[in-house]
C-alpha cells in the first residue's frame, strides 16, 4: 500500500474513530483506569447518529481536499522545491522559536518547580502546570513538533547537518515533558507528510510502522513514567508498561465513550439545545482571542437532568469539565478534557457548534488539498494540517493558539523568507553565491 493512501483525508478523519472504538470496545470499567465507570449504552439510534455525523464530515473534507488539490500552487512557496538555502532557512528560523520557547519555558518553570526533583520523584505533570495555560512565549515550544521532523527529513537529504538536525530531535524531546503526546505525535505525522511530499510513490514498510509503534510506545511509556507514575501506583498499577497501557486505553477509548453517550442523547431527544444559532460561530474564535465568557460548558444540576429525563442519573463528577459537561448523558472521568470534537463542540456551541464544525471540516480538505502540492519542508503546514484532521476524534484543534501559531510560523516564515531572498535580485545586488 501507498503511505500516501494512509495520508488520504478520509482515513485522517475515520481511522482514529474506528481505533477509538476498538480501544472503548476492550472489556473491562473503571474511573481511575479507563476514564468512566458505567459503559455507554450502544444503541440504533445513536450509532445511526454518530455515523451519520462522521459520513457528512467525511463527504466535506474529501470534497475539500479535491477542490483544494486543483488551485494553483504560491509562487513564493513554490520556489522552496528548487531551493535549498530556503529549506535550511525555514528550518533554522522554526528551530529558532522553537529554542526561544524551550528556553523560556524551562527558566519559568525552573522559578516554582524543582525540575530535577519533579521528574525523579515522577510528577512531571507539576512542569505543565507550571507554566499555566495562556498563550504567551511558552507557546513557541511547540515549534518543535515541526523543527525535528523537518531537521531530519532535511539531513536524510543531504542537506543538513547531523549536529543541527539532532539538536531539533533533543528539543523535542524537552518539549515532550511539558506538552507529552501531543508534541511527539504530532511530529511523527508531520515526518510522514514531508516524506510523501518527496517520495509520492512511497510504500508503507510494516518492519518500519512496527519499528515507528514500538519506538513511540517506549517513548511515551516514559513520559508517562516521569509524569503520572504515583497515579497509577496508587490505582495498583507497578508496571510502566501496564501503567501505559491504561494510559492508552483511557486516550483512545474515553472519546468514543462520550460521543456514543451524546450521540443516544441526540437521537433520543433528550440533548437539550441552550444556546442560539449565532453562538456556533463563537468556536471559529482563536482561543488566545477569547474572553473568559466565550466558551460555556453545560452543567450537571438538577434543571438539566429535568429537561432530558429523570433517567439520566449517571454524573462522575463535580466540575464542568468530564462527567458534568455533557448533561448527564454520559459517565467519564473529570480530569479528561479532549473528550471528542463532536461532544464538546455540542456542549460548548449547541448544534450551531456543530454545524460550524462541519464547514471547517471542509476547509481543512481545501487546505489539505493545497499544501499537499509543495515538494520542500513548507509541505510541514500540510502535516500540521493533517495532524489536527486526525485529532478530530477527540479535539478540536484549529482554533487553538497552537495550530495557529504553527501555520503561521511555517506558511508566514516561509512567504517571508521567500520575498526576501527575490529583492536582493530584484536590486540586482550579488549574494555572492547560492550557498550559505
Amino acid at each position: 500500500m501507498r503511505l500516501r493512501q494512509l495520508l488520504h483525508p478520509a482515513v485522517l478523519l475515520l481511522g482514529p474513530v474506528f481505533l477509538s472504538a476498538a480501544a472503548w470496545s476492550v472489556p473491562g470499567t473503571s474511573a481511575a483506569l479507563r476514564g468512566f465507570s458505567h459503559r455507554s449504552e450502544v444503541t440504533f439510534g445513536g450509532l445511526a447518529m454518530l455515523a451519520g455525523w462522521y459520513l457528512l464530515c467525511t463527504g466535506l473534507i474529501v470534497l475539500g481536499h479535491r477542490c483544494g488539490a486543483g488551485l494553483p500552487r504560491l509562487p513564493a512557496l513554490s520556489r522552496f522545491d528548487d531551493d535549498p538555502v530556503l529549506e535550511r532557512r525555514l528550518f533554522r528560523l522554526v528551530w529558532l522559536l522553537a529554542a526561544v520557547g524551550i528556553g523560556y519555558s524551562v527558566v519559568r518553570t525552573a522559578a516554582t518547580v524543582d525540575i530535577a526533583a519533579a521528574l525523579a520523584g515522577h510528577t512531571g505533570n507539576d512542569l505543565k502546570s507550571a507554566l499555566g495555560g495562556e498563550a504567551g512565549a511558552a507557546t513557541l515550544r511547540y515549534a518543535t513538533a515541526v523543527a525535528a521532523p523537518m531537521g531530519i527529513h532535511l539531513w536524510r537529504r543531504g542537506l543538513l547537518g547531523g549536529v543541527e538536525a539532532a539538536s531539533g530531535v533533543v528539543l523535542l524531546g524537552v518539549d515532550a515533558l511539558f506538552a507529552s503526546r501531543l508534541a511527539v505525535l504530532m511530529a511523527v505525522v508531520v515526518f510522514v507528510f514531508l516524506h510523501v511530499s518527496r517520495r509520492p510513490q512511497a510504500r508503507v514498510r510494516w518492519r518500519a510502522v512496527a519499528l515507528v509503534v514500538v519506538l513511540v510506545f517506549a517513548a511515551l511509556t516514559l513520559l508517562n513514567s516521569l509524569r503520572n507514575e504515583n497515579y497509577y501506583t496508587a490505582a495498583g498499577v507497578d508496571s510502566p508498561l501496564a501503567a501505559n497501557g491504561y494510559q492508552l486505553l483511557t486516550y483512545l477509548g474515553a472519546p468514543f465513550q462520550v460521543s456514543m453517550g451524546v450521540a443516544d442523547a441526540i437521537a433520543a431527544g433528550r440533548y437539550p439545545q441552550q444556546y442560539s444559532a449565532a453562538h456556533g460561530a463563537r468556536m471559529w474564535i482563536p482561543t488566545f482571542l477569547r474572553g473568559p465568557d466565550d466558551t460555556e460548558q453545560t452543567t450537571d444540576d438538577a434543571a438539566a437532568r429535568h429537561a432530558q429525563g429523570e433517567e439520566f442519573t449517571v454524573s462522575s463528577a463535580s466540575l464542568p469539565r468530564g462527567g458534568e459537561r455533557y448533561a448527564s448523558t454520559v459517565d467519564v472521568g473529570d480530569t479528561l478534557t479532549t473528550n471528542s470534537a463532536f461532544a464538546d463542540v455540542l456542549s460548548d456551541y449547541g448544534f450551531g457548534g456543530l454545524l460550524a464544525l462541519a464547514v471547517t471540516t471542509g476547509a481543512v480538505g481545501l487546505l489539505l488539498g493545497v499544501l499537499g502540492r509543495y515538494r520542500s519542508v513548507v509541505a510541514s503546514a500540510c502535516g500540521v494540517v493533517g495532524y489536527g484532521a486526525a485529532e478530530s476524534w477527540r479535539t478540536y484543534l484549529f482554533s487553538q493558539g497552537i495550530v495557529v501559531f504553527l501555520l503561521v510560523a511555517v506558511l508566514g516564515g516561509a512567504l517571508a523568507l521567500s520575498l526576501l531572498r527575490l529583492r536582493p535580485h530584484a536590486l540586482a545586488i550579488p549574494l555572492g553565491g547560492t550557498t550559505e
